[in-house]
């Protein structure tokens, strides 16, 4: 079975003498149900999230013609109305200089009328009309000569002097990164318009703002495939400093990084340490070990889907009828059960002996019972010493 491509299954496996080695603590009899466990690696969600200037324009030519010139090379910093580019300026000189003599032609009709030789009003008329295509002429003439309309870095200049373009044609790119811009995937039970957010830039982390928060486009599909209700948000960062460029890469803090699989509900544990953190029980190299993680979502009724350190032998501890320290030694085909408390016959699971491991001050409350065992008596031996592992080979009681 699968929830989108993270492959998962339970298969309970009887531990039918399975010993816990603890080193001068005393066993308890119990009754454990664990599954195997099918990392899915993170690095299938890793999307690349570029940072891109929050403000950006293409420069343009106003009309058909010559490029005449370039007055700034790719990747120069202009201020506001600096000089980029120079457009053929002859036809639009010669049309500003038509455009002046008829406006003087105009004036001087008006000037006769004035004296009694014609219509004034006509005359004004006349004159004003010239006077707009003179003003036009200018205008021309002034967009022979690209300015940048402030301040910035030129991203790209697409054209060469001496190249004829059509009116349109890209000339150049002008970016102000000042301030920058990322979309990136985000939790949106977690997020709200306006809040503060940490990104990770090019493994800096860094401070931005949501500026806005949309439905999670196509080319980030795949993330549909993790728990988590995905949207995504316009992180606005700034760069006033010029810290960092356009182009590095981003990591949302709402993406897994380690290995997911999808667990019971129950075998989700508040840590020992922390109880804003989760954990998880899994038995590695014949050792119970605490595996802490991240909760992403609920993938069906009574599965969770977490990302942690998980390791491809790992068996998950799914519930056991008495605490499991994190350390207990744990061997596959022991027979200690038998000199161990009875376990209770009413408890779903294989039964086992369960021993603490020396030195150990706290315990696990039982996975799936409801409630935490917050603390245990502290054993007063701190001698380490070595058992035998399955097959007879010694092997060191501290399992890092």
């Amino acid at each position: 079975m699968k929830f989108g491509s993270v492959a998962w299954a339970l298969a309970p496996l009887l531990l039918a003498s399975v010993a816990v080695s603890a080193f001068g603590q005393a066993q308890v009899s119990t009754r454990i149900v664990t599954a195997e466990l099918f990392p899915t690696s993170a690095e299938r969600y890793k999307l690349p999230f570029p940072l891109e200037p929050t403000r950006r324009v293409n420069l343009l030519a106003t009309s058909d013609g010559l490029l005449r010139s370039l007055a700034v090379p790719l990747g120069a910093n202009v201020r506001e109305g600096q000089e980029i580019a120079q457009l053929d300026r002859a036809e639009a000189q010669a049309r500003l200089k038509i455009a002046d003599a008829e406006l003087k032609e105009r004036q001087a009709e008006l000037d006769e009328a004035k004296k009694g030789n014609g219509k004034v009003a006509i005359a004004e008329a006349r004159v004003d009309a010239a006077r707009g295509r003179a003003d036009l002429a200018r205008l021309a003439l002034e967009a022979c000569t690209v300015r940048a309309p402030f301040s910035g870095k030129i991203m790209a200049i697409p054209a060469s002097p001496g190249q004829v373009l059509l009116k349109g044609a890209l000339i150049a790119e002008l970016a102000d990164t000042t301030s920058l811009r990322v979309l990136v995937p985000v939790d949106r039970r977690a997020v709200s318009l306006g809040s503060a957010i940490k990104v990770t830039v090019e493994g800096q982390s860094v401070n931005g703002k949501i500026d806005a928060i949309l439905p999670l486009p196509e080319n980030y599909s795949v993330l549909r495939e993790l728990a988590t209700q995905f949207a995504a948000a316009w992180v606005s960062i700034p760069n006033s400093k010029f810290d960092h460029e356009p182009g590095e890469r981003v990591s949302s803090p709402y993406l897994p990084d380690q290995p997911l699989v999808n667990v019971p509900t129950r075998s989700v544990l508040d840590s020992e340490e922390d109880e804003a953190t989760k954990v998880v029980q899994v038995v590695r190299g014949e050792y119970v070990v605490n595996v802490p993680v991240k909760v992403l979502g609920v993938v069906a009724e009574e599965w969770t889907q977490v990302s942690g350190a998980f390791k491809v032998r790992d068996v998950l501890i799914v519930s056991s009828s008495a605490p499991l320290a994190g350390g207990s030694f744990i061997r596959l085909g022991g027979d200690n059960a038998a000199n161990a408390e009875p376990a209770d016959p009413n408890q779903p699971g294989a039964v086992a002996s369960v021993t603490a491991p020396a030195g150990a001050g706290s315990r696990v409350a039982p996975i799936g019972a409801a409630g935490r065992a917050k603390s245990a008596t502290k054993s007063s031996s701190a001698k380490k010493t070595t058992k035998p592992a399955a097959g007879g080979a010694p092997k060191s009681a501290v399992p890092f």
